[in-house]
């Protein structure tokens, strides 16, 4: 029997060892957060890495801080699970400013318990003083249906050769026959032609897009109509305010065709 003399015996320095051989125990956590990575590029700063559970643990949210301050990861859906590719998450609250930053990733697992890596990253997004100019091009179905506005390319369908361009288009239009009179975002998931694979969005006004939460895919189409004006937050998360110039419908023989004028927001 594991007496009150036998603990007296253990005196206060084995006392001391079995508390933090205790409460190293409880801390540790219950999974690992590896090969993190932590990028600045014009467009912003985004991360790949790999968080994993232990088994039948799961990843509940991950966070940041810049410098000790609170920041957000976007780029992250399906939580709670395990394992969690970081690879298109990305940082919001530090672009605007130039400066090394100490940015640490916290993962927290479904038991409570922590796990963090941190990284000094050298920060200039967001600080390009110029926009880029703006842009007219059209969209029709005799010619290309698709547009990646940061890349300033038009794709025809047979142009969808490989993920990274899919990844880019930010504007389809008159791609099929059923698509109609409208404009569709590149996320949109009736552009089946791009598998999903865009993080475009649009709205019909400037307020909208900046009041939308990272989750929200934005108008699902938007109806081409003379000089409607509408918004885009493109593959690259540039904004931009787009504005029809002329159009013809889809119903005019040779399909419908749309000329756009795309202007950057600074």
């Amino acid at each position: 029997m594991f007496t009150f003399k036998k603990i007296a015996l253990l005196g206060a320095a084995g006392l001391a060892a079995l508390s933090m051989s205790c409460s190293d125990k409880a801390d540790d956590p219950s999974g690992t957060l590896t090969g993190l990575t932590i990028t600045d590029s014009a467009t912003g700063i985004f991360l790949t890495g790999t968080i994993t559970g232990n088994e039948g643990i799961t990843v509940t949210t991950v966070t940041g801080t810049a410098n000790g301050t609170a920041i957000e990861v976007k780029g992250i859906s399906g939580l709670p699970t395990s394992p969690v590719n970081l690879t298109g998450a990305y940082l919001s609250g530090v672009c605007g400013t130039s400066g090394t930053y100490k940015i640490e990733i916290t993962a927290t697992f479904s038991d409570g318990t922590t796990v963090s890596d941190s990284k000094d990253v050298a920060v200039t997004c967001g600080s390009t003083p110029n926009p880029p100019p703006a842009g007219t091009y059209t969209l029709s179905a005799a010619g290309e249906s698709y547009l990646d506005v940061d890349g300033k390319v038009t794709y025809k369908q047979s142009g969808l050769i490989s993920a990274a361009i899919k990844e880019s288009i930010d504007l389809a239009a008159f791609w099929t026959t059923t698509a109609g009179d409208n404009i569709y975002s590149g996320m949109y998931g009736n552009v089946t032609t791009l598998d999903d694979e865009s993080m475009a969005r649009i709205f019909n006004s400037k307020t909208a897009l900046d009041a939308a939460e990272d989750d929200d895919p934005g108008e699902a189409a938007i109806a081409i109509a003379a000089n409607k004006v509408f918004y885009l937050e493109s593959s690259e998360l540039d904004v931009f305010k787009v504005t029809v110039k002329s159009s013809t419908p889809d119903a005019a023989p040779g399909g419908g065709k749309v000329e756009l004028l795309v202007e950057a927001v600074p």
